[in-house]
């Protein structure tokens, strides 16, 4: 597959984001650049010859090459003090794709400094990035909740893509190895897809402005489905292919995801062979899984390499309730239940005349005979010849005007 002349970067951070990198140079997709940023050595050398490696923390008292151990602070320095580097390395990129796992100390500390920089370039940006399974420790799921917070402000389309998504289509019976490689595999080919999306001209409204509309800032949970078609003897229909590979990919989490969502971006991209009847069957094929209060953004692009080659991309976003909140208070005028005028107008009408002629009672100062209770057999508290367990007003036989002879 080619790209064109468009420079679209791949970058990775930490271990994570180094695998799918790797994964993804070893398939020499023409017009894309990778690179990969780590504070480990060992892991930078096993990269693919054509990924652009940036260790970093060579400067710092720690930066032997081993890593920084899942310390978050020792990431953030190690990145942080190659701001200039990481600018040169970006400087003549159209789009950037950064993939990495949170949760450890490289990509969870640095991030944030990627994201400033790369704003400051003013470069568009996808930031797909893992959370840890819900089996980790708390410290690795609060760091990699701590970071998404503190990214909202500083990116404009961040996918959190939770890592008990990727095995969601596995079975238990699969060999660890074997679903840690499938799920670098999965990853890899999102992130192609995304990049194929940013690089095109989209025919209809499925663009980067649409993506950055509905994710920029916005507290939600994403989940993700590319498919790829390419017609063969035995699957003569590509769209059928691509359809059927969205509903199977891990990172979409099922056809419930697609039915709970709040909105569906919808995504076509193929050759200049695909017809009018191909383009209305694949997404309408697709569609048909969403809610019924599901908003659906689709368009289709296309581009010559892609003859043959139909590929489908669905993101599915749901809203926090405080974001559901939030949009409806922005967007709405104030609501007139006009069933009920009367229950609303009545305790106002009545707390007006209950305000315009009060009726006043003197309350009644209830006092009642001191107890000792359980300390009646126990050594009084004496002051002199008084006992201090005794009320004051009993004491000293002072008689309470309880509001009968106030003039």
């Amino acid at each position: 597959m080619s790209t064109g002349n468009e420079k679209i970067l791949i970058l990775g951070l930490g271990g994570a984001g180094g695998k799918v990198v790797s994964r993804i140079a070893s398939q020499h997709i023409s017009g894309l650049d990778t690179a990969v940023i780590d504070t480990d050595q060992d892991a930078l050398q096993t990269m693919e010859p054509n990924v652009q490696s940036l260790f970093a923390g060579s400067c710092l008292s720690w930066g032997q090459g081993t890593g920084c151990g899942g310390n978050v602070i020792r990431g953030e320095q190690a990145i942080s003090g190659e701001r200039h580097k990481i600018m040169e390395l970006i400087s003549d990129k159209k789009f950037i794709v950064v993939v990495a796992g949170l949760g450890g100390g490289v990509a969870t500390g640095g991030i944030r400094t990627i994201a400033s920089t790369i704003r400051a370039k003013k470069i568009p940006a996808v930031f797909m990035l893992t959370t840890p399974f819900s089996f980790e420790s708390f410290g690795r799921r609060k760091a990699a909740a701590d970071c998404i917070e503190q990214l909202r402000p500083v990116t404009d389309i961040l996918i959190r893509l939770p890592n008990d998504l990727l095995f969601s289509m596995l079975s238990p019976d699969c060999p660890v190895e074997e679903a840690f490689s499938k799920s670098c595999d999965e990853l890899a080919r999102t992130a192609i897809g995304v990049c194929g999306l940013l690089n095109c001209k989209t025919s209809l409204n499925a663009d980067y402005a649409s993506f950055m509309a509905v994710l920029r800032g916005k507290k939600c949970q994403c989940s993700l489905g590319i498919g790829l078609g390419i017609p063969s003897e035995q699957a003569p229909d590509r769209s059928a292919t691509a359809v059927q590979q969205v509903l199977n990919s891990p990172f979409l989490g099922g056809v419930d995801k697609m039915a709970e969502a709040d909105v569906m971006i919808v995504s076509l991209f193929a050759g200049p062979d695909l017809s009018i009847g191909e383009m209305k069957r694949t997404l309408e094929a697709v569609s048909a899984f969403a809610g019924k209060e599901t908003e659906i953004i689709s368009g289709f692009s296309t581009a010559p390499f892609m003859a043959n080659v139909m590929q489908v991309a669905v993101i599915t976003v749901r809203y926090d309730e405080e974001e559901k909140a939030k949009a409806k208070a922005a967007g709405s005028v104030p609501v007139v239940i006009a069933e009920e005028p009367e229950q609303k107008e009545a305790p106002r009408r009545s707390a007006r005349k209950k305000k315009s002629a009060p009726e006043l009672e003197q309350g009644m100062l209830e006092l009642t005979n001191f107890s000792k209770g359980v300390f009646i057999n126990t050594v009084p508290v004496m002051y002199g010849d008084e006992d201090l367990d005794i009320p004051t007003y009993q004491r000293r036989g002072i008689i309470i005007d309880q509001g009968h002879t106030a003039r």
